[in-house]
């Protein structure tokens, strides 16, 4: 996301780009038989001796003088000249046995070549002693080292050790605390959070910084596959009062974890780190929130809700403007939306808080995204337990007005019962001084529950020389949606979608339709731009990309300015074929030869007359006689199919 005076969050580097172990990198394992240790693909603990950090070969044959490592494959800032007897060419204190040494402080770093056996998502630990109050330590993967063999980012440093554990490109998890337990006290193993690595060998550095931790051993197990979808980035709880701050988005990358719009004008400092860093790519401000949020980014926190209820969730922002809105979506399927306020002194002054109510959460892992509608920029979110946590509004239950089933068309005018805000969004237009708020045009007579709350009209078109009736949702703009939940008969075949809408055609007016499935909210199918032609000139649209959708009841939430008529799904399963020739004639279809018409018996739904060029030519209701032109015809009832030929 870009930024303003803050910083952004742009594309994460994914462990997929790793390579093996780095360019100049100079060290070798300090094994026995030189070999990097592997770390074993059942997910036993691979230990290694803290003190066993990789060597550089000097002028002398093996490791006879490893101490050209220092700014190499380790690096201490104590100037103190010790001597042990374990690695006697380095100036450390080791034990005899190597099974710790002492006075790591702020700013060293041990390297160590291992291998791992696969793709995966590894944990890494350190057992260590501290008797400090402030020793913490990381682990980075790999680095660049320059043409010296020196790991060119410490080199770069100077000094500033504790800007660098900030701003470290190949950090890959966040500070761990050694508990002052005891300098020589190894009771205590401490775990980063899941590290996503792939295959091969990789140089796995510990940092130490701030107070001095005595170390002992490291730790590295694979625990997981290489997740296909976002991860957390960090154990995120939420319970009263919990707090997420908005740099801690999952892992994943782009598409799967966030969205970002790139935009070269906004650069970061690095002044936080998100573990693996860009310079100028990724941009987080070191209080932990993002910036400038631009129309349709989102990011994604799994979380896990240690306490059930209905949530209020406080927004902390900052902007020089009002009304900058938001959405959370909960498990990709039920959205919460919100307005953020503007802060008194701009975009740094992040004192304006918005809130967004009644979030059911109940107790486990969940998914929450946050999405963007306008620039602002975001610090964090609160969690505040208001209340019981509720099933029934926790995810959309449809009631479906009539009972419709795909393959085939879903009449718009048939959308969900339960009313506006429920089934459908239809706020009222055309506000004059005879109707301040607005008025609704409805004058069908076609659903009484949604009477003068939803446009709707009735009328007779002469299209390719037939006769039809038409009833559709009139003026679908702005914020307008409507639910449609139904029967999909078909899980395993995907279905190509088509809307049948019609829009004005003044100055090339163009117009799409927007479908999503309450299953999954986040993934939005766009139909192909349509070029209008009229308010009255009504035709299908494509949808370029086709759907598969769950067996069994099915919602869908549609979205469009223009005049919807129907949308209608086609399968694409070979077994499934609507050509003419093909469909035997079954059921109740009564045809009465010599007067052009069609009307069917045993079927209670909406009847559907296509053409032999795929054309719809007439809807209606079964129980009423409908006129056609002689020819042939496929007549659709619900899911029944059949062939007629009328004289």
């Amino acid at each position: 996301m870009k930024l303003r005076t803050l910083l952004s969050f742009s594309a994460v580097i994914p462990f997929m780009a790793l390579a093996d172990v780095p360019a100049n990198y100079p060290g070798l394992p300090f094994t026995e038989d030189g070999k990097a240790p592997v770390v074993p693909a059942d997910g036993t603990e691979l230990v290694v001796k803290a003190n066993d950090f990789d060597y550089v070969p000097g002028t002398e044959a093996g490791k006879a003088n490893e101490v050209v490592g220092q700014g190499k494959t380790y690096f201490r800032t104590s100037k103190d000249s010790y001597t042990n007897t374990y690695r006697p060419a380095l100036p450390l204190n080791i034990k005899p046995d190597g099974s710790f040494s002492t006075n790591q402080g702020n700013g060293d770093w041990s390297c160590y070549t291992l291998e791992f056996p696969s793709d995966g998502l590894y944990v890494f630990g350190l057992t260590g002693g501290s008797g400090a109050n402030n020793s913490f330590i990381y682990f980075s993967i790999d680095g660049d080292y320059n043409e010296s063999g020196e790991y060119a980012y410490n080199v770069s440093l100077g000094s500033d050790y504790n800007k660098g554990h900030r701003e470290n490109p190949d950090r890959v998890c966040e500070d761990v605390k050694v508990e002052n337990l005891g300098w020589e006290v190894f009771t205590a193993k401490y775990e980063t959070f899941t590290v996503p690595v792939t295959a091969g060998k990789h140089v796995v550095r510990m940092h130490f910084h701030q107070d001095g931790t005595n170390h002992q051993n490291i730790y590295v197990s694979r625990v997981a596959d290489m997740p296909e979808e976002n991860y957390p980035f960090a154990n995120l709880e939420v319970k009263d009062g919990a707090e997420i701050y908005f740099r801690d988005y999952d892992r994943g990358g782009e598409g799967k974890a966030y969205h970002n719009v790139y935009n070269q004008n906004y650069k970061g400092n690095g002044t936080y780190n998100r573990y693996y860093w860009l310079g100028d790519e990724v941009e987080i401000n070191g209080q932990g929130g993002v910036g400038n949020a631009s129309y349709g980014e989102w990011m994604a926190y799994t979380v896990n809700v240690t306490e059930s209820g209905a949530y209020t969730i406080e927004l902390l922002s900052a902007s020089p403007s009002d009304n900058r809105s938001y959405q959370y979506m909960v498990d990709r399927r039920m959205t919460y939306s919100g307005v953020a306020n503007k802060s008194a002194n701009g975009w740094d002054d992040y004192s304006a808080i918005s809130e967004v109510n009644e979030v059911q959460l109940s107790k486990g892992v969940h998914e929450i995204r946050f999405y963007t509608t306008g620039d602002f920029n975001v610090m964090k979110m609160t969690f505040l337990n208001r209340g019981s946590y509720d099933p029934t509004k926790a995810e959309y239950q449809g009631e479906p007005f009539t009972d419709h089933s795909i393959p085939g068309i879903i009449e718009a005018e048939n959308f969900d019962k339960g009313g506006a805000g429920v089934a459908f969004n239809n706020p009222r237009h055309d506000a004059n001084d005879d109707y301040p708020d607005g008025r609704i045009f409805n004058g069908t007579g076609y659903r009484e529950d949604a009477d003068d709350a939803v446009d709707m009209e009735r009328k007779t078109f002469t299209e390719n020389e037939q006769q039809v009736e038409r009833l559709y949702l009139h003026y679908m703009n702005g914020d307008k949606w409507f639910n449609y939940t139904f029967n999909n008969e078909d899980g395993e075949y995907p279905y190509k979608m088509y809307a049948c809408i019609a829009t004005h055609n003044l100055n090339d007016n163009t117009a799409n339709v927007t479908v999503k499935f309450h299953h999954d909210m986040t993934k939005e199918y766009l139909s192909n731009v349509f070029l209008g032609q009229g308010w009255d000139k009504f035709s299908e649209v494509e949808f370029p990309n086709d759907v598969k959708l769950p067996a069994g009841q099915v919602t869908m939430h549609v979205s469009t300015p223009a005049n919807l008529d129907y949308i209608r799904f086609k399968s694409t399963n070979p077994s499934v074929n609507t050509g003419i020739e093909d469909i035997a004639a079954e059921g109740h279809a009564v045809v009465i030869s010599g007067e052009g018409t069609i009307r069917v018996e045993g079927y209670e739904g909406v009847v559907e007359v296509i053409a032999v060029n795929g054309m719809t030519v007439a809807r209606a209701a079964a129980s009423e006689t409908i006129r056609v032109a002689a020819g042939l015809y496929i007549v659709r009832a619900g899911a029944q199919a059949f062939k007629v030929a009328v004289r």
